[in-house]
């Protein structure tokens, strides 16, 4: 009985074809899979709104999904915005949900004081808690120089969410249906949110 021919090698046009496939299809799924990002830490000194609170910081609230709020009260968009962020508190706070504001002044001359601040929580009904960064420091680790902005933090404190300008609510509140319903594990990369920012951002001091 005659021996089988081995099988002959494949050319090498064929291996060099098949070779790229795989590189490129490794290549499209970094791009589709960007990597999460850490959510900053928010060192602060005044706040407001923050009795029901031991420590009010990412590490204590680890295990919370977090809604960052940036804002500055003498904007109109801001302030605007401040009842779809009530509104969402209510509706996701029984579900893990903690709502931290960011108040960022844009005018040094009149918005750093905390009396003023304070004066637009009360007429604005804002009742989660409230940091001051009176210098832009905690805007500036986040890289936001939008107002307002909102960053969406998952239970393990990776930034899931980023919207700056005109905030769109009806896609944070699809996003916070994603990562509010998780257990805890290592989030999966397909769900992160780039940044959306719909207006030009307004200059303000360290970010010049």
């Amino acid at each position: 009985m005659p021996r089988a021919l081995p099988a002959a090698p494949l050319p090498r046009v064929n291996r060099f074809f098949w070779v790229s496939c795989l590189l490129l299809t490794a290549s499209l799924a970094a791009c589709a899979a960007p990597a999460l990002r850490q959510a900053p830490e928010f060192p602060h000194e005044v706040s407001f709104n923050t009795h029901a609170y031991r420590d009010l910081s990412l590490k204590a609230l680890r295990g919370k999904v977090v809604m960052l709020f940036f804002w500055s009260a003498s904007d109109s968009s801001c302030r605007n915005a401040v009842a779809h962020v009530n509104r969402l508190r209510a509706a996701y706070g029984p579900k893990g949900l903690e709502v931290v504001g960011v108040h960022s002044p844009i005018w040094e001359t009149f918005e750093k004081p905390a009396s003023y601040v304070f004066e637009h929580l009360q007429a604005l009904g804002i009742a989660f808690p409230v940091i001051l960064d009176s210098e832009n420091r905690i805007r500036a680790a986040y890289g936001s120089p939008m107002l307002p902005s909102v960053f969406l933090v998952d239970r393990n404190g990776f930034i899931r969410g980023q919207y700056g300008g005109v905030l769109d609510f009806e896609s944070i509140e699809t996003t916070l249906d994603q990562i509010v319903t998780e257990d805890g594990r290592p989030a999966p990369e397909r769900l992160f949110v780039p940044t959306v920012e719909k207006t030009p951002a307004k200059p303000y001091k360290g970010m010049l």
